[in-house]
């Protein structure tokens, strides 16, 4: 018996609109799927709490880094990079979220293998970021990275590029200081003068390296902590100082600029932090 024609229309849609039937389209190429876009919206929650937690670390009142919160052992602190720890303004560093919140924190933990250092977070300090996780495995080769961080104290900055190798490294603090050989992975983001200490996520926007070296220009290259070190780092269980225990405190000089002209301003800017 002939089944009538509007049940088999029917049947014929059913073909169509079936998920075996559109992954084989899709697979075939005949349906374009943006990828890149899909991921982004699956992982919406995770971005915007990756960008959340990314904060800018002033140094003084003409540079800037950046850091992020991370909660790793039931505990939260901010990671950024040792050199930038050792530029804080006397004996502390003034952070902001991009939430325009800013706080004062003055007890560090610094690495002795790596570029890195740790910042303690009391429980009201940032208190509504949870901070991100770290991954469970690094980014392997032409796989894709997000950069977030606050450049020459610019608004929050995203750059996507593409993880690359490791390599060995050689940095000098100065033209006649020694040089000091670190493991490196390249990324292909680009990146600017103060984008030391910004956090770099892999596609699920989970945590995997720190910036803390770059060549700029045409051919930009990222320089980043690898995934390894951070997680050793991380796994520490070592006792944050304050300032004043590991260094000489120095007020920071600008060319033009007075140290008591730089005193009123860290008055100032200080004064307009939250309580």
């Amino acid at each position: 018996m002939k089944k009538p024609l509007i049940t088999r229309r029917k049947n014929l849609l059913s073909v169509l609109f079936s998920g075996q039937f559109l992954f084989v389209l899709i697979l075939l190429g005949i349906i374009h799927v943006n990828w890149d876009a899909l991921v982004e919206t699956v992982y919406t929650i995770p971005r915007m709490n990756a960008i959340a937690n990314t904060v800018m670390i002033t140094l003084d009142k003409n540079s800037g880094a950046s850091g992020v919160i991370v909660k790793h052992g039931g505990k939260r602190f901010i990671l950024t990079n040792n050199h930038v720890c050792s530029l804080g303004i006397g004996k502390y560093l003034v952070v902001e979220s991009n939430a325009r919140i800013k706080t004062i924190v003055s007890f560090i933990q610094r690495s002795k293998k790596h570029d890195l250092c740790k910042i303690k977070l009391s429980d009201n300090q940032f208190s509504n970021l949870n901070g991100v996780q770290l991954s469970s495995f690094s980014i392997s080769p032409r796989k894709n990275a997000i950069v977030v961080g606050y450049p020459l104290l610019l608004p929050q900055i995203v750059s996507k590029g593409e993880a690359q190798n490791l390599v060995i490294i050689g940095i000098r603090s100065g033209l006649f200081s020694p040089t000091v050989e670190y493991t490196s992975q390249i990324f292909t983001n680009l990146t600017y003068p103060g984008s030391s200490g910004s956090p770099i996520f892999n596609s699920r926007y989970q945590l995997t390296n720190l910036v803390f070296a770059g060549i700029g220009g045409a051919l930009s290259f990222t320089f980043a902590v690898p995934y390894s070190a951070i997680r050793t780092f991380l796994d520490e269980e070592v006792e944050f100082l304050p300032w004043e225990s590991l260094r000489t405190i120095k007020i920071p000089q600008k060319e033009g600029n007075s140290e008591e002209e730089f005193l009123k301003w860290l008055e100032d800017l200080l004064g307009r932090l939250p309580r």
